[in-house]
């Protein structure tokens, strides 16, 4: 048995269902095999040591794997350098505040949220931020096109745009016909609100909302009797959330 580190094994990390239904072999090179060791020791390991129970929820993918499961050939799940993990208990956003405070002087690990790439001045402003922290010398001339380009190119980004409209409006009180979303522009409005409005649960309908006015009703006229700790969110008014702890409680008995 292959010994990724102290509490994982190589086995746990290249496991997969369409790997196994399909009869494809994970089995890493040694180049990646050297590299999910140093992954392991370095980070997933000493999570472990943190939190206790650690359970891989994405680990290795070989080139037939990924493109079985159509993902990027730049992944660095294909290198053997990234593995998603999650801690029954705890919340993922602690875990990785616990990585960023812990790990990341020793690991020369640079944290940033999705979000800095909508802008080219909230880009610029993080890549200015990992300059002067790795010492890269960066040249920022050219930011803007570039950035511009990478907009133009990057579906998912661009989806944010459609999503950005409909909470502005909501937040402006515009009444304005929502553009087309797809389930996960839909579940990302949903999330937004929801942290805004902690205390409505955001309704799971075949038919999503057509107009902001729509949604600005719905919470508006929320029942007050059903306005409560919503169970999807970990803090409430800034404080923990009991009803969210019992769920992931309860996720990890089963």
């Amino acid at each position: 048995m292959v010994r990724l580190s102290k509490n994982f094994t190589l086995q746990e990390y290249i496991k997969s269902q369409t790997a196994t239904r399909k009869g494809l072999d994970n089995t890493p090179s040694e180049e990646h095999l050297a590299k999910a060791k140093l992954l392991f020791e370095n980070v997933v390991q000493k999570v472990r040591d943190n939190f206790g129970v650690t359970i891989i929820n994405s680990g290795y993918r070989g080139p037939a794997l990924n493109e079985a499961v159509g993902g990027s050939s730049k992944s660095q799940h294909c290198k053997g350098e990234a593995v998603d993990i999650e801690c029954p208990g705890t919340a993922n956003y602690d875990v990785c505040k616990w990585i960023e405070d812990n790990l990341k002087k020793n690991n020369a690990v640079h944290y940033t949220q999705v979000d800095v790439f909508f802008t080219t001045d909230t880009l610029k402003r993080e890549l200015q931020d990992l300059d002067r922290e790795f010492d890269l010398d960066i040249d920022f001339s050219g930011l803007k096109p570039i950035h511009e380009d990478f907009m133009g190119r990057n579906k998912i980004l661009q989806t944010h745009k459609n999503t950005q409209i409909v909470l502005d409006a909501i937040s402006n009180k515009k009444d304005i016909a929502i553009p087309p979303l797809d389930i996960i522009q839909e579940a990302w409005v949903y999330a937004q609100l929801e942290k805004k409005y902690d205390f409505v649960i955001m309704p799971m309908t075949e038919d999503f909302f057509k107009t902001t006015k729509e949604i600005a009703d719905y919470i508006t006229l929320y029942p007050q009797h059903y306005k409560a700790m919503n169970p999807n969110l970990p803090k409430f008014n800034n404080i923990d959330n009991p009803f969210f702890l019992h769920r992931q409680n309860n996720k990890s008995v089963l």
